[in-house]
């Protein structure tokens, strides 16, 4: 994937979901029990989607989607397209599992594992935010893996090509217009 060293691994009990943290050192944690529960396969198809994120830098890309959202909460475009842009990095993201794997039999198993998890187990307030794309597009995520015939690209299409400069410009469009309120209030 492209990454020069391997990142850290933890396991934390803390940790409801697997999660890549860390913006200059990023690492991988995974819940405690986790290592408990699932097979060698299994482990390395988490393991590859996460070092995709890694890979990518899409902790960066998710740090650009919260600033625009906050600066922006008033906006729907930006949070429609920050939600498209989120769902596309983690189809991107299980693509890279199925090109390795040959399959995402695995990674929806875990997929909805995990779900059931989430659903029935006390999440801490801090990992709610991590859980993207939400559980109601689960199902949806869960297809495209068992998908034979899916799109596999891994690297950004036309359309997150377009989301991305569509974000771009409503945040350029909203700065200015913010900074010409400001302009006319003096």
């Amino acid at each position: 994937m492209g990454l020069r060293n391997l990142p850290q691994v933890y396991l934390s009990r803390w940790a409801g979901v697997p999660v890549s943290i860390g913006l200059l050192r990023p690492a991988i944690v995974l819940p405690e029990a986790m290592s408990c529960e699932i097979d060698e396969e299994q482990l390395q198809a988490v393991l590859l989607h996460e070092a995709a994120h890694i890979a990518r830098h899409d902790h960066w890309v998710g740090v650009g989607q919260r600033v625009a959202t906050v600066l922006f909460w008033w906006n729907p475009l930006v949070h429609w397209t920050c939600n498209e842009i989120s769902e596309l990095r983690e189809e991107i993201c299980d693509n890279h599992v199925v090109l390795i794997q040959g399959e995402g039999r695995l990674l929806a198993r875990i997929l909805v594992d995990l779900a059931a998890r989430v659903m029935t187990e006390p999440l801490l307030p801090s990992m709610a935010g991590v859980l993207e794309p939400k559980l109601a597009g689960l199902t949806g995520r869960v297809s495209r893996l068992l998908d034979k015939e899916r799109n596999m690209e891994t690297r950004m299409n036309l359309r997150l090509r377009v989301l991305v400069l569509a974000c771009s410009l409503a945040v350029l469009i909203a700065m200015a217009t913010v900074g010409g309120m400001q302009l006319s209030v003096c």
